[in-house]
């Protein structure tokens, strides 16, 4: 009778077994057993002879048999029912048998021999592969699966198809040939409306496919009226369009863009009413491109998003046996595991677990774990991913996709560190994490790991007992976790460990230091003044030196992004600006003296007449903005969230019609705009003018932030009549501001300001697409953004505008 017995690899260097494919193996097959050889061969210093079935009579030595079920049934094993990537493994009679229930099963299989050999991948350079003269596998009878069907994240440090297979991810983010197991292939990665249903192509003619918001459909910044049966037959032929051109996805995705803009039209509305939640119109839309795909496709998943408007679970409506909803915690506290803290995007998002958990049982995640606004700043989030990864596996979560930082060149806070820990989790949750974190550190850091883990304590201390701090993805160097009392031993341990290494370790403790001087930088509260014909912080002028030194170090270390979405040199150049000291540009008339900062996106900093400055100065809470906002400035749209020309530096000279400052921007637009004296007030002229070699669509914009008293009031006359918006009628915070489209934008791009003791009369030349109003209450701040129709430019193209704006005094 066959026995489960220990297996002998090797002895005095020499390779004991062989290793036999099955007949006619596949290329996943073949690709499992040359991994095998190869790690052994580097850990003996001999590799293993591979065998296939038909030598097989001839083999003496034990053997290491990959996915051959006729010999494991030989040797009397009952090959259990295997999950798709899961494996069996069992020694019997001196031999291991590896089945896989899938290519990538065998090859987890693989890698589990291996990892208890002692092998681990911490990065796609980082391999631990111990030499040993002797290799002894103890008697085995395992079966193992992963605990999610989809483990995924988007991690540059990890972005490699072998790393990504020998930690068993199985995601869209890093692709994997077949021959290693191939990957879940990915059909319009989410936020997939505006690539259904165009708006550039649609919108013009058919307006009623796009939501409707106060009662006016959006063009821009919106998402689909999903009771419109033309925009489900229209989607669910372009879903299918994708599946035909696509057949390897397994995933498709009918998702809603990533912004607000929900449709309210009466019929959207009832569904929502009705459900109790946005989500409700998107499921029932999702259910029935999913009923009519799946006669085609019955194999394809149709993946949606249950994102901010769309969280919370609908009442009645359930998901289709092929849609995956995946659950967003984009708001929520990434210190704390749910329900352990009070942060209010917290508590909702676990109601909504709880919620859709009783919907359906094949929940998707989308999870988040990095500062996109600040990616050098830490984030003690460990504690957080492990307890909720295993809250996730409690509430029968499918699959995971994980964000941390992955755009090109990588470089985020601890990436590499959070990349290896998170593939560990995603397998089996259940395992402690920082036995984990302590093994990677000492891998990646060498002599310093101890240092480096006390700099992870420092911050996880700071959440662990303070539960009203609440790590977010878009924390300013300002928030409570980056206060001198963490930044400054986590320093000093840093500096500690940097002295105990050299080379690439030395390099990536420097990487943590420059992420605590970031900090450091950025927090300090040095607020702008004018000074005669300069605007200035008077700030230390070594911050500026090692500012400097901080980028050049960001780029040795390949580091192209600062923060999300943004081009280094334009992160940097606003963070340049806030050490910088700037020189003002004066305009004087006869009443009115304008003070314009070329260097700040040729903005208008201050306006005097009638005795009093009209203009609000920069505010310092801002984000990476501070001192390039408020005032006067124009930007050029390109994209949702790509903004230009609002911060750049502008070369400006005097005119015979007064101030004219110029750019030329990187992404191939020029801007252009004369400040002139006019009677009362002031006269802008601009231009965007395409510079490119090819036609694209853009949109102008300008905005003014005036600072009123509490009683001032905005009218205007509309298409629809007069319209008056009075400063209690405007939500508080730039982010709540009201947007006015089609017939409620003012006649003529006329609007009255009217302000005790004065008028402001705006008057603007362009074909407005929207006016945006909006105020900071306790600044006394008026903000007023216009922005063009979109214009496609042909190159040498130009949207052109003229702004007249005058303050009379009134009795």
């Amino acid at each position: 009778m066959s026995e489960i017995t220990p297996l002998h690899l090797a002895h005095g260097g020499r390779p004991l077994v062989s290793i036999s494919l099955p007949f006619q193996p596949s290329a996943a097959e073949e690709y499992a057993a040359e991994e095998l050889r190869r790690h052994l061969y580097a850990m003996i210093g001999a590799g293993p002879r591979l065998r296939s079935a038909a030598s097989r009579g001839r083999e003496t030595a034990g053997r290491i048999v990959i996915n051959d079920r006729d010999a494991a049934t030989a040797v009397g094993i009952a090959i259990p029912e295997l999950a798709a990537e899961g494996y069996h493994l069992e020694t019997r009679d001196g031999s291991l048998y590896l089945l896989g229930g899938s290519a990538r099963g065998v090859l987890y299989g693989v890698y589990e021999v291996l990892e208890r050999l002692g092998c681990r991948w911490y990065t796609p350079e980082i391999t631990r592969l111990p030499r040993r003269n002797a290799l002894t596998l103890p008697p085995l009878s395992v079966t193992a699966a992963p605990a999610f069907e989809f483990r995924d994240m988007w991690n540059w440090d990890a972005h490699d198809p072998a790393w990504w297979v020998r930690n068993r991810l199985n995601g869209w983010y890093t692709p994997v040939p077949d021959y290693m197991g191939g990957h879940m292939t990915y059909e319009m990665f989410v936020h997939s409306f505006n690539v259904l249903v165009p708006p550039d192509e649609f919108f013009a003619t058919h307006p009623e496919y796009f939501s409707e918001v106060n009662g006016v459909r959006q063009r821009e910044g919106g998402q689909l009226c999903l009771s419109n049966p033309d925009v489900l037959r229209i989607v669910t032929d372009r879903v299918l369009e994708h599946a035909r051109a696509n057949p390897r996805a397994r995933i498709l995705s009918v998702s809603q863009n990533d912004c607000a803009g929900y449709c309210t039209c009466p019929q959207c509305q009832a569904i929502d009413d009705e459900e109790g939640s946005q989500s409700g119109s998107l499921l029932r839309f999702v259910n029935a491109v999913a009923e009519e795909t799946s006669k085609t496709y019955p194999d394809k998943l149709i993946d949606t998003l249950a994102y901010c408007y769309s969280l919370d679970a609908p009442r009645h409506v359930t998901p289709h046996p092929n849609v995956r909803v995946r659950l967003c915690s984009i708001c929520c506290c990434q210190g704390h595991a749910y329900g352990a803290c009070d942060h209010p995007e917290s508590l909702r998002f676990l109601r909504a677990l709880q919620a859709w958990s009783r919907v359906t049982p094949q929940m998707y995640i989308w999870h988040y774990c990095t500062d996109f606004a600040h990616y050098a700043l830490p984030m003690p989030n460990y504690d957080e991913l492990h307890a909720n990864i295993n809250l996730y596996k409690q509430f029968g979560v499918y699959g995971l996709f994980m964000q941390g930082m992955g755009e090109e060149g990588g470089g985020g806070e601890t990436m590499a560190l959070r990349a290896y820990v998170l593939s560990k989790l995603m397998w089996q949750p259940e395992q402690p994490v920082w036995p984990l974190v302590d093994e990677f550190l000492t891998a990646y850091y060498g002599a310093a790991a101890p240092q480096v883990r006390l700099y992870l304590d420092t911050f996880h201390r700071r959440v662990r007992e303070q539960r009203d701090v609440h790590p977010s993805l878009y924390d300013p160097p300002t928030a409570p976790q980056f206060a001198p009392a963490s930044t400054t031993p986590a320093d000093a341990a840093l500096a500690e460990g940097e002295q105990r290494v050299r080379g690439e370790e030395r390099r990536r403790v420097r990487q943590l230091r420059n992420g605590l001087t970031y900090a450091r930088l950025f927090q300090e509260d040095w607020p702008y003044r004018i000074d005669g014909d300069w605007f200035h912080s008077n700030r230390p002028t070594e911050d500026s030196a090692t500012f400097e030194a901080l980028i050049r170090e960001c780029r040795q270390a390949g580091i192209l992004r600062i923060r999300e979405g943004a081009p280094f040199d334009e992160t940097a150049q606003l963070l340049r600006n806030r050490l910088a000291t700037h020189q003002i540009a004066w305009l004087r008339g006869a009443e009115d003296t304008f003070g314009v900062l070329p260097s700040l996106g040729g903005r208008l900093l201050t306006w005097e007449a009638h005795g009093q400055q009209w203009l609000s100065p920069p505010y310092p809470d801002d984000g990476h903005q501070y001192p390039a906002n408020a005032g006067y400035a124009e930007f050029a749209i390109t994209g949702l969230y790509a903004y230009a020309g609002w911060a750049e530096a502008y070369q400006c000279r005097e005119t015979a019609d007064g101030l004219r400052v110029s750019a030329r921007l990187s992404n191939g637009l020029d801007m252009v705009r004369t400040y002139g004296c006019s009677t009362n007030g002031l006269r802008i002229d601009s231009r965007l003018r395409n510079r490119n070699a090819v036609t694209q669509p853009y949109t102008w914009g300008a905005s003014l932030h005036l600072r009123v008293p509490a009683s001032t009031v905005i009218r205007m006359s509309t298409a629809a009549g007069t319209a008056e918006y009075g400063w209690e009628a405007l939500p508080d915070g730039l982010v709540h501001a009201r947007t006015v489209q089609a017939d409620q934008l003012p006649r003529d791009g006329k609007l009255t300001i009217d302000i005790p003791g004065f008028r402001v009369q705006y008057q603007i030349t362009a074909v407005l697409d929207r006016l945006i109003l909006g105020k900071i209450g306790n600044t006394g701040t008026l903000a007023i953004d216009v922005r063009s129709q979109a214009v496609v430019l042909a190159p040498g193209d130009a949207i052109c505008a003229r702004q007249t704006i005058s303050i009379v005094p009134v009795d």
